[in-house]
């Protein structure tokens, strides 16, 4: 993932916390005497309101350009996932080779313990098999979940994106008259 999108969060509450409480960090004289926070003004805080618009539009432009790069990426965590789960089968078959060895075994030497050893080691592989299927199918449809939640956020945002671009600057516009 783009280290852009990554800090992109942060940079976004940083923005709000500067909303929120009206003061915008200033640098620090020389790079090293701390300086007062800048109080901003009304139209700079509605101003500011625009920024995460802004925002938006940079993760919904990252969702269109990087949407291959996802789907190759879930692609090949669906086929990781495949690949493990065939190695984890036939080692699961293989001891039952075994196991069904040992109970040709048991049934031709009539050992009782054995035998019931066996089927302990049957209804093992049995569960084993159960929860291996059972915790594919889960990882599986997390891995569709996400694709769907990202689908759906990148058209959630392109369709909401022209809506709220107009309010701050209407609002802005109001503003204007007040002052």
């Amino acid at each position: 993932m783009p280290e852009a999108l990554v800090e992109l969060p942060a940079a976004i509450q940083k923005k709000a916390a500067i909303v929120e409480s009206g003061h915008e960090p200033q640098p620090p004289l020389l790079g090293m005497v701390p300086r007062r926070a800048r109080a901003l003004s009304v139209e700079e805080r509605f101003q500011k309101f625009d920024e995460p618009v802004k925002d938006d539009h940079q993760v919904i432009d990252h969702l269109h350009a990087h949407c291959e790069a996802y789907r190759r990426f879930f692609t090949a965590m669906g086929k990781g996932i495949r690949s493990v789960v065939q190695t984890k089968a036939e080692q699961v078959r293989e001891l039952d080779r075994k196991r069904q060895m040992l109970t040709d075994l048991a049934e031709g030497t009539g050992d009782q313990q054995l035998s019931s050893r066996t089927l302990e080691l049957k209804d093992r592989l049995l569960r084993i098999v159960r929860m291996m299927g059972q915790a594919t199918l889960l990882i599986l449809r997390k891995i569709d979940l996400c694709q769907e939640g990202l689908q759906a956020l990148a058209m959630d945002q392109g369709n909401s994106l022209a809506k709220t671009s107009v309010v701050p600057t209407g609002l802005l516009w109001l503003m204007r008259f007040e002052v």
